[in-house]
């Protein structure tokens, strides 16, 4: 009885555990890896001139990775912002290819209502020298500036979309149109499209991803193949200790077979004593 009352309670804690696990399988799976401006990385100012533009940008003086810039209305798409180079040769940068969301903390000032955020991801099937300002593929999600609560934003990066410019000016494969975040070089905040002129601010204080150790149907299927090999413990433990009763049963059958045919053999010994004169 003891035994049984142990088992069930250990079923139960096993439950518990398993709610647990699923209830919070977020907060156990992920990780939060920071990018801090104090960390060792490139930082550049992204403007239109280089396009033929001649909009300014300078470095400002603020906490963080910060960038101000005037826009001028000689390039037909005017546009500045700021770029974070997580490896200035633009060769080995971060795997985000796990990663579904990102959090941005940002101060932006500006007339424009959208602001673009750009994850370059470089990779040598492009067909492109690595080491050309535009090799990287542009991956881009574009919001607006009024989702920027509290100085924070946060984007989902299977929303991300490969600008359309950069597959046809250098004639990607539509087979390499996918967004891809494995190699991520730089990470840039610009002006959105059709920026009006203007003076901008962009500072970025930090950024936050979540990296998973484990899939999350992987860690489900690892919760139900526990319980599964349980299951088959608990029927192997049933099967052997109903093969021990059934052992038993048949030594306990034998033994009163073995007593009743000994019971038998006395009583017709004693029925034959009875019926049998001695002197005849």
């Amino acid at each position: 009885m003891r035994l049984r009352w142990r088992f069930e309670y250990g079923l139960l804690l096993l439950m518990l555990l398993s709610v647990a696990a699923v209830r919070f399988s977020d907060a156990l799976l992920l990780q939060v890896r920071v990018i801090l401006p104090a960390a060792p990385m490139h930082v550049e100012t992204m403007v239109d001139r280089r396009n033929g533009g001649d909009s300014d940008a300078r470095r400002g003086p603020a906490e963080g990775f910060g960038v101000l810039c005037t826009l001028h209305g000689r390039f037909r798409y005017p546009y500045c912002g700021i770029a974070v180079r997580f490896d200035p040769q633009l060769l080995q940068g971060l795997d985000l290819s796990e990663v579904h969301r990102m959090r941005l903390w940002l101060d932006y000032q500006g007339p424009a209502s959208t602001i673009k955020i750009q994850l370059r991801n470089a990779n040598p099937a492009y067909g492109l020298p690595m080491q050309q300002e535009d090799a990287a593929k542009y991956n881009h999600i574009e919001i607006n500036t009024a989702s920027i609560q509290g100085g924070m934003v946060e984007v989902d990066l299977r929303n991300f979309v490969v600008a359309n410019w950069w597959m046809q000016q250098f004639h990607i494969a539509p087979h390499l149109g996918r967004p891809e975040f494995d190699n991520v070089v730089t990470l840039e905040i610009a002006t959105g499209t059709e920026a009006p002129l203007g003076d901008y601010r962009f500072v970025l204080h930090k950024v936050e991803y979540d990296v998973q150790y484990l899939p999350t149907e992987r860690w489900y299927l690892i919760i139900m193949s526990i319980w599964l090999g349980l299951a088959l413990l608990y029927l192997l433990m049933r099967l052997v200790r109903l093969q021990t009763v059934v052992r038993a049963q048949r030594r306990q059958s034998q033994e009163l077979h073995e007593i009743n045919r000994v019971l038998n053999a006395r009583s017709e010994q004693l029925v034959q004593m009875a019926t049998t004169d001695a002197l005849t």
